[in-house]
């Protein structure tokens, strides 16, 4: 009766033993399935970065022209200025027609220097604009670089 009993007790150990083997099967398979669905995160991240990445050089590059754009409208803003301060002395020192004539010019440039002016600032505008496009791609880069980073040490 003892062999019998023993022999029970042994199946019963052999069916737990089973029984767990399964179990630790089917979590294997969970995280494998877990682990494959990270490693695609991963590299969606990975990818998203890149595109980031290429962005912000982009965003540089247009900065850089919108500087460069920047510098020559000033340039130019301050060309008209003198040279609208070299008309207003020409102007006191003519007089009949020529100071007519050199009014007319004064107005033409004037004009010509609001446009300018107006310009000068659009383009100032538009580099701030960018200056922030480039702090919002700069803030999603890290937190996708946070995320990858949250992700590789789970």
């Amino acid at each position: 009766m003892d062999v019998i009993g023993e022999n029970g007790d042994l199946r019963s150990q052999l069916k737990a033993y089973e029984a767990e083997v399964e179990e630790l099967r089917a979590e294997r398979g969970r995280l494998q399935t877990c682990h494959t669905r990270s490693q695609q995160i991963v590299q969606q991240l990975h990818k998203e970065r890149e595109e980031l990445r290429a962005q912000h050089r982009q965003i540089l590059d247009e900065h850089e022209h919108s500087k460069a754009n920047c510098s020559r409208l000033q340039s130019l803003h301050g060309s008209e200025r003198l040279q609208r301060q070299r008309l207003e002395s020409q102007l006191h020192s003519q007089s009949g027609e020529k100071e007519i004539a050199a009014a007319t010019r004064h107005e033409g440039l004037q004009k010509e220097h609001l446009k300018a002016w107006a310009e000068l600032q659009r383009v100032h505008g538009l580099a701030k604009d960018k200056d922030a496009k480039l702090e919002l791609a700069m803030k999603l880069a890290q937190e996708a670089i946070g995320m990858a980073t949250e992700l590789q040490v789970s």
